[in-house]
């Protein structure tokens, strides 16, 4: 499985497009899916899933900010490219070594920013992710959320539920389902959003040969803050596309595109309007 991150510069705005593909022995790649997402910097650490579903991303010399090391998430795990769950530096370590410069930076994990040891690593069977701390405990994280804290089974996030948005010090965008899985740091910031997650089929690859009956279709994310379900419904029978025909990164786009175009016209109306 592999996952590939592309940068892409609109103006002063950087944004990122992924694509998680796989690659069975003797068959052609194909997408499990793909989404408009940043989900890590060049300088992290990368681990993918076996089914290529899941990207686990390490941080292994993060930023102190304002001095409270213990709060900072320093292991997040992604789904489709959207957040499961993470792990704060105070669960893996109880005394970081710290670089003073450029700024206060912590490394936690060996094999790392200048700590001797062996760095993380893949299990054998490539479903988990085996690490150590700086104080020499070992840890393994899995694929499946093992080894994360358990996500909270009180507060399901259904289709049409309010969601919050927050970006962390590197902007790249969480979407969670309750204010409480926001870091405190990041909560003045947060804002709620209307989303729609679901998943579709993927089109076929091109290819010389036929699926085996036995392989299932990868599946592909979509999700959008452009309103409620009938509201993305309308709206997509409104440009005459269907969602189960068209690509949903396209469908994404369009509905991104339109919603820009709704907020510009908008503010232009309140600028040129009398105020009562």
């Amino acid at each position: 499985a592999e996952v590939r991150q592309t940068a892409i510069r609109k103006g002063k705005e950087l944004r990122c497009t992924i694509v998680s593909t796989v690659s069975p022995l003797f068959a052609e790649p194909s997408v499990v899916w793909q989404w408009d997402t940043c989900i890590a910097t060049r300088e992290q650490l990368k681990y993918v899933s076996p089914d290529g579903k899941r990207v686990l991303v390490l941080e292994p010399l993060p930023e102190s900010l304002q001095g409270n090391w213990k709060d900072v998430e320093v292991a997040t795990l992604y789904e489709h490219g959207l957040r499961v769950t993470g792990m704060t530096a105070g669960a893996f370590v109880s005394a970081p070594a710290w670089a003073q410069a450029p700024s206060a930076h912590f490394a936690w994990v060996k094999g790392q920013a200048g700590l001797s040891g062996e760095p993380p690593r893949y299990t054998f069977s490539g479903t988990e992710l085996e690490l150590e701390s700086a104080d020499g405990r070992s840890f393994r994280l899995g694929f499946d959320g093992e080894g994360f804290p358990a996500v909270s089974k009180q507060e399901p996030i259904a289709p049409t539920a309010v969601m919050h948005r927050y970006e962390d010090e590197k902007g790249t965008s969480h979407f969670v389902g309750s204010t409480r899985e926001i870091p405190e740091r990041y909560r003045a910031r947060a804002v709620p959003v209307e989303a729609e997650v679901g998943i579709l089929p993927a089109s076929s690859p091109s290819g010389g040969g036929e699926a085996s009956s036995s392989e299932s279709e990868p599946e592909t994310p979509v999700a959008s803050g452009a309103g409620k379900t009938e509201e993305l419904k309308a709206l997509l029978r409104s440009k005459g596309l269907d969602p189960q025909s068209k690509n949903p990164a396209q469908l994404l786009n369009q509905l991104q595109e339109d919603v820009k175009k709704i907020e510009e016209a908008q503010r232009k109306r309140e600028q040129v309007e009398p105020a009562p």
